[in-house]
């Protein structure tokens, strides 16, 4: 899974941060997005070929930028 360049994956045990490095707020949601939409379907490519499911529900932690 390549992640946009700028964006570190932080993961421990079943956990992931996302960082993102970019120079302005749209460069950040967008390489964001991009990444968020990467781990879903890395998720359901897991899914379709383990065929064993959990469901989770994504939690947001807002960030305020100046």
């Amino acid at each position: 899974m390549a992640v946009p360049t700028g964006v570190t994956l932080v993961a421990y045990a079943d956990d992931v941060t996302v960082l993102v490095e970019a120079n302005s707020r749209a460069e950040i949601e967008r390489k964001a997005a991009a990444t968020l939409e990467l781990a879903v379907q890395w998720g359901e490519r897991i899914c379709r070929e383990s065929r064993k499911c959990t469901g989770y529900t994504p939690r947001a932690v807002p960030v305020h930028l100046p």
